[in-house]
């Protein structure tokens, strides 16, 4: 009597819940995916077998999506359509999955609800990998977002590649009030690996690397990036400089950032403020880090063989370089008003100078200059410079340079020199410092404004 009992307990519970095919694994039928979802409870979890499921789905709130294998379970979307949706108030979660997309995004969220993406190999073709806008709450943990663009093939993208067109952006968040990401890799993308607007995010661990245009975007934004990388961003046909991380009116923070190989500039930081800890910057084919309108900036760690400049300030109002060694800085040519100038510094300060402190710096065998000073009129004093050691290797190069300004008498005493002397910086007058301005960097997204959902065409 209790085995019957049971028995029918079972068939009752197998009857009353579609999350999966009762004893037999998970779902690999579109139609039933649809209609397990459709008639999906707050709490359910609906299984997808090790298996491809074709089609465009929409995972309620109060949902899990699962899969029973990371690599075999698959969910293959249609052109012109979002994979998944995930939509409402309440929690989404969407994990253990393959999505191949080649539509408008492979996952888009919106609603103010908890988003959990855990376990997700993501390859797309069109648009968007993952799009969130307006949520609460993002956790991103093991997610690999990968488009198509290459080294090989980044030169054929058009400088005007659209989602409609090219798979432009690996992750959108926009309005996403408290991102963890952990582990999340992104690579591949024709605009941006990742973009970041009006969200307070926190990455720990992966890496936004060999994308072309850009790999990391900021724009009004409060973010923290520990031990992420964003190298070997493509310079191919566009127009602009290509960018390993660009951050415009945002806080950034972060500890052992990683630049290197990008066909242009490390970082671009433009307005708002930036702590760059442990930073590793190196083999940038522009300056490593160009900090311009900058309210604070503190900086420490590695800058090594980059061309053009180690680090610019640019008309920063306060700005402290610590503990950090920044040298083989490569001379770049630039072509100005029709003249060619050979700059290789290893810092270039351009009327910054009232703000800008440089303690505990060791700067070696940069091309032109170690330090060059613009000061646009004002006074340099001591309190600029303590304890930093600077040494040439070619006669024709300078350490310290203060030019187009009064020099206190005593301005470089924190200043130790080898292979030049103080007589030598002191005649070393250089032209056109600046090489670059705003006018040369890529325009703000403007999808504070307009939303996701008008970029991808949902």
């Amino acid at each position: 009597m209790t085995a019957a009992r049971n028995a029918l307990f079972f068939i009752a519970l197998c009857a009353a819940s579609i999350t999966a095919a009762c004893g037999e694994g998970g779902i690999c039928e579109a139609d039933e995916l649809t209609e397990a979802l459709a008639t999906a409870m707050s709490g359910d979890t609906i299984r997808i077998g090790e298996c491809e499921v074709t089609g465009s789905f929409t995972v309620p709130a109060g949902t899990r999506l699962q899969g029973e294998s990371r690599t075999e379970s698959k969910v293959i979307g249609e052109e012109g359509l979002a994979v998944l949706r995930a939509e409402g108030a309440g929690q989404v979660e969407i994990d253990n999955l393959s999505i191949r997309s080649p539509g408008r995004a492979a996952i888009y969220s919106s609603g103010e609800g908890e988003r959990v993406f855990h376990e997700l190999n993501i390859e797309t073709t069109l648009g968007a990998g993952i799009a969130v806008e307006g949520s609460a709450y993002l956790s991103m943990n093991s997610v690999a977002l990968t488009g198509p663009v290459t080294v090989a093939n980044a030169s054929a993208v058009p400088n005007n590649a659209v989602p409609a067109s090219h798979a432009t952006h690996g992750l959108i968040l926009v309005g996403v009030h408290s991102a963890n990401l952990d582990s999340v890799t992104i690579s591949g993308f024709a605009g941006t690996g990742a973009l970041f607007v009006t969200s307070t995010v926190t990455w720990q661990s992966g890496s936004s690397s060999d994308n072309l245009a850009l790999g990391i975007g900021i724009e009004s934004s409060d973010v923290t990036l520990n031990e992420v990388a964003a190298c070997r961003t493509f310079q191919g046909s566009i127009l602009l400089p290509a960018y390993g991380v660009v951050t415009r009116s945002s806080t950034l923070t972060s500890d052992r950032l990683r630049l290197c190989e990008n066909e242009g500039y490390g970082l671009l930081a433009l307005n708002g403020r930036a702590v760059l800890a442990n930073i590793d910057a190196t083999n940038n084919d522009n300056a490593a880090v160009w900090a311009q309108n900058v309210r604070t900036l503190e900086l420490s760690g590695t800058i090594l063989r980059n061309s053009f400049a180690g680090l610019v300030l640019v008309e920063t109002e306060e700005a402290i370089v610590h503990d950090a060694s920044i040298g083989e800085t490569i001379s770049a040519t630039r072509v100005i008003e029709g003249v060619p100038y050979q700059i290789g510094d290893g810092v270039q300060v351009v009327r910054s100078t009232a703000g800008t402190v440089l303690r505990d710096v060791t700067l070696e065998d940069n091309e032109r200059t170690g330090v060059l000073f613009e000061l646009a009129g004002t006074t340099i004093t001591a309190a600029s410079l303590d304890r930093v050691s600077v040494s040439v290797a070619t006669q024709t190069a300078r350490g310290v340079v203060a030019q187009n300004g009064p020099r206190d008498p005593a301005w470089d005493s924190g200043v130790t020199r080898v292979g030049t002397t103080k007589m030598l910086d002191e005649g070393a007058i250089f032209e056109h410092v600046e090489a670059v301005g705003p006018c040369n960097t890529p325009r703000p997204s403007e999808l504070e404004r307009t939303g996701i959902g008008s970029l991808l065409g949902i």
